[in-house]
């Protein structure tokens, strides 16, 4: 993900406080090394664009405001899939509305990660949540 820390002058505050605590999550962020699930638009299912992060930064999403980088991946398959449809399954869209994707995993070794499921960044994460809005994070 390419580190952008400039705000976005349309976030709102509990917005640019999120992306602030993700951003002191990042000196303690350590490496992985293993594979990944990836599902994304076949318009990104090229070598150069799998793992670019250009398609999220287009639009932003729930952990990337418009015009930031980010390559979210999963470490199974189910949790790919599940991730690339979630506005589909939470909107309840029906399924004619599904678009194709590629899925696919990779071997990456990565310096920096941001792991939701790392209990620090997650009871970050929480903290920041609760004292803003009662509303879902993101877009």
């Amino acid at each position: 993900m390419t580190h952008h820390p400039e705000n976005d002058p349309a976030d709102t505050p509990e917005v640019r406080e999120l992306f602030g605590v993700i951003a002191s999550c990042y000196p303690s962020a350590s490496g992985f090394s293993g594979v990944v699930v990836r599902s994304v638009n076949t318009k990104y299912a090229t070598a150069s664009d799998f793992f670019s992060g250009v398609g999220a930064s287009k639009s932003g999403g729930r952990w990337n405001r418009k015009g930031l980088e980010a390559t979210y991946t999963s470490l199974d398959i189910e949790t790919a899939i599940k991730e690339a449809y979630q506005n589909l399954l939470h909107y309840g869209f029906p399924i004619s509305n599904i678009r194709p994707r590629t899925t696919a995993g990779a071997k990456v070794k990565l310096k920096k990660v941001f792991d939701i499921l790392d209990a620090i960044d997650r009871s970050r994460l929480l903290l920041c949540r609760l004292r803003g809005p009662h509303r879902p994070i993101g877009p």
